[in-house]
């Protein structure tokens, strides 16, 4: 077609129609060859009539019959009114290029979250009874079993113990001289966030289903938050935490790769992947504010709402959206784009019953800024948008199998639906590659080391964005790091050479010469002198005596057997009263 030659749209897919019925009988090839993004003003071989065409465009000149079509679905389409969005986009932390990557890691995963992590552990080790094989973990054998998990995630192995086999062809040494898999397994035995006695019974009022990892997923989220700065394009999607165990809200997902496990909801950068907000679905929440809404306006609404009056643009599936969802965004100064099910309420009669059936044929209808369309290619598609006008359109050239090529006309909505809608699935990608954690019966522990994942796969992205793509002469930077570097460093640092077996050997080697006689000893339960400086003794630490200047009360002792510390009167028979009768 020249440019000289102008045809009607009615024409245009009166002529797509033939095209179609030629192609069929000689068995057309629908396979795309080229793809250009236009304007329908900046195709010259269009006119648009008047009257009403299949793809609904309205002749320019009617716009003063449109001014009630801001509360009504009609056929008159006009191009949408949008803020535009002027939010910076990128790290936010003051971090230098020279910064290694467990800094990045600590933005996310605070440092100081690990002596929290050893004292829950130790508080839950000594509550579970006397266990002599146990002794009180230190915060640089916390750091070194979290840099173990990772390494895992790199060196995948069937099972963990094969990490200490015997068979050189099994073992991984890197891993078996930093501990013993003996005290592995007591550390994954006992690992412990937070004490969660004090929550109430499920059913209650009150009661937190993920009470057990509360404080590291909220500090997750709100570090998240703050270290970075999301550019205009979000998507909201669901990830699969893979657990096959009894949990009762443990979900099936037959579409998704992990198919049995815990659902997270995800909001994510649409460009990087880097995740922003998530909440864990537990059930039917019976104290959500947002009464008579479904579940996917309640997801949406709760994940976007840091990010509300700013203009974002949010992606999102026909899980999620209905007619009502995108208002509430838009009059929240958050524009939003998704498919739709045809059956939701609000969408005009005119949508729910379209049915086209030649390639790059679509009709539309608008509300406001709100586009519904339906188009077909090899399917039919429905998606709503109020991020998009409705007159962009996309050409995508196809050949047939003659040889010959066609122009399918695509809505541009809904080519930027395809290209921002995978933020979440980045994530997951970025996510499957080098699994943190080994397998448990505690449901928790899958998510203690998908939020431990998710930290790691955020700092990458942070330290991807920091380090500038082109330098000066002048300016000395480090080459970037892969991902498999990053998650490698993470570790190493973590672990910092730290070896238990040789700190454990050396407690052994004059555990006899040091022991003395306590007022009592219960069977071979006997305190032993410390080698190393004064410890919090436990036993007052958990009846909250203090000294006369108010300091925790220090000893130089420890049962042999228990290896906690304690006072040399009282406090040793005291504490194995309570914990052996």
């Amino acid at each position: 077609m020249s440019d000289s030659d102008e045809e009607t749209a009615d024409e245009y897919f009166a002529r797509l129609r033939t095209e179609a019925s030629t192609s069929s009988r000689s068995g057309g090839n629908d396979s795309d060859i080229d793809v250009s993004s236009v304007h329908t003003s900046d195709l010259s071989d269009f006119s648009w009539s008047d009257s009403e065409s299949d793809t609904g465009r309205s002749s320019p000149g009617n716009d003063s019959d449109l001014s009630d079509d801001d509360n009504r679905w009609s056929n008159r389409l006009r191009d949408v009114d949008l803020h535009e969005f002027r939010q910076p986009v990128g790290p936010v932390h003051d971090l230098e290029f020279d910064h290694n990557p467990l800094d990045y890691f600590y933005l996310l995963f605070e440092n100081q979250f690990f002596d929290v992590i050893t004292n829950e552990t130790n508080r839950y080790a000594v509550a579970k009874g006397p266990d002599p094989r146990w002794y009180p973990a230190t915060v640089e054998e916390i750091k070194a079993y979290f840099g173990i998990q990772i390494l895992m995630g790199i060196h995948q192995l069937p099972a963990y113990w094969c990490y200490w086999s015997e068979d050189e062809y099994l073992r991984v040494d890197v891993i078996s001289k930093i501990m013993s898999k003996t005290r592995y397994e007591k550390l994954t035995q006992y690992i412990h966030v937070t004490d969660d006695t004090n929550n109430p019974p499920h059913g209650e009022n009150g009661h937190d289903t993920i009470a057990k990892i509360r404080p590291l997923f909220d500090m997750a989220v709100e570090n998240f938050q703050k270290s970075y700065e999301p550019s205009r394009e979000l998507s909201v999607d669901e990830a699969m935490i893979g657990f096959k165990g009894r949990l009762n809200f443990k979900q099936y997902m037959p579409g998704k790769p992990t198919k049995w496990g815990i659902k997270v909801w995800e909001l994510a950068d649409s460009a990087t992947g880097y995740v922003l907000n998530m909440k864990v679905y537990t059930g039917k929440d019976a104290h959500d504010n947002r009464a008579g809404q479904n579940l996917g306006y309640k997801v949406v609404d709760f994940l976007t709402i840091p990010f509300q009056n700013k203009f974002h643009h949010v992606y999102f599936d026909n899980f999620f959206s209905s007619v009502k969802l995108l208002e509430h965004l838009e009059e929240n100064g958050t524009y939003s784009c998704s498919t739709v099910r045809l059956n939701r309420k609000g969408l005009p009669p005119e949508i729910k019953k379209a049915n086209p059936k030649i390639q790059g044929e679509s009709i539309k209808m608008q509300k406001g800024n709100m586009l519904a369309v339906v188009w077909f290619d090899k399917r039919k598609v429905a998606l709503l948008a109020t991020c998009q006008n409705p007159g962009d359109i996309q050409v995508l050239r196809r050949r047939a199998r003659d040889g010959q090529l066609h122009g399918i006309a695509k809505p541009i909505a809904i080519m930027k639906y395809n290209q921002f809608m995978g933020g979440v699935d980045l994530s997951d990608q970025m996510r499957a590659y080098y699994p943190v954690g080994r397998e448990s019966k505690k449901w928790w522990k899958y998510l203690l080391w998908f939020i431990v994942d998710l930290c790691v796969i955020n700092s990458f992205i942070l330290y991807q964005e920091t380090l500038p793509g082109q330098l000066d002469d002048d300016d000395e930077c480090p080459p970037k790091q892969s991902h498999l570097m990053f998650r490698l460093n993470v570790a190493r640092t973590l672990i910092a050479g730290y070896s238990s077996k040789q700190k454990a050997g050396r407690k052994r080697k004059n555990t006899v010469e040091n022991v003395v006689v306590a007022e009592g000893n219960i069977g071979a339960h006997r305190l032993v002198k410390l080698e190393t400086r004064k410890k919090v003794c436990v036993q007052c630490s958990a009846r909250q005596r203090r000294t006369p200047s108010g300091r925790k009360v220090e000893t130089t002792f420890q049962c042999v057997i228990c290896c906690v510390a304690l006072c040399k009167s009282g406090c040793f028979t005291e504490f194995h009263h309570e914990h052996m009768l």
